[in-house]
Order: structure tokens, then sequence, then C-alpha cells
């Protein structure tokens, strides 16, 4: 267990469900699931961190598109009726 002290300094919370797997939680991991406690090894945890930083990244990325297809932040400028010009008659 000494050698996975550095992935759950930060807190880890250990589930067992009732098919006799367990869920584990660490804030650098969030949740995954192993079969038996002696598959928490920092081989796991490298794994699982690296996972959560791909999904990340997905999920910035994917933002990001969304964003910039959005057809309400392509729109000029001068389309509003800024500081009262325009739109008075």
């Amino acid at each position: 267990m000494e050698n996975i002290i550095e992935y759950i300094e930060d807190g880890i919370t250990i589930t067992k469900n009732t098919d006799g797997t367990y869920r584990v939680f660490t804030p650098k991991t969030q949740h995954f699931s192993v079969s038996s406690l002696s598959e928490l090894t920092p081989e796991k945890f490298e794994e699982e961190i690296l996972k959560e930083v791909n999904l990340q990244l997905q999920e910035d990325q994917l933002l990001k598109i969304a964003f910039e297809e959005d057809p309400y932040i392509e729109l000029p400028l001068d389309h509003y009726d800024i500081g009262g010009e325009g739109g008075e008659d």
C-alpha cells in the first residue's frame, strides 16, 4: 500500500458493490471500478489519471467547438444598437 500513497494522499473513497467489485474515487481519477483491491497499484492509478485527463481534454474540445459554432457569437457588433446610434427614426 505504501507505493500508492502519492495517489491517495488527497483522499480516497472505496465502496464495495453488491456484485463484489469495488468503486474507487480519488480527486485525480474520479470514479473507477476494480474487481479486487489488489488491483490498486501505481500503474492502475496512472492509467485512471490518464483516462481522466483525456476526458477533460475531450470535454474542453467539445465545448470549444460548440461555442465557436454558436451563431450568436459570430454576429458582428454593428448588428446591435450600441450606444444609441441607429435604430432611432
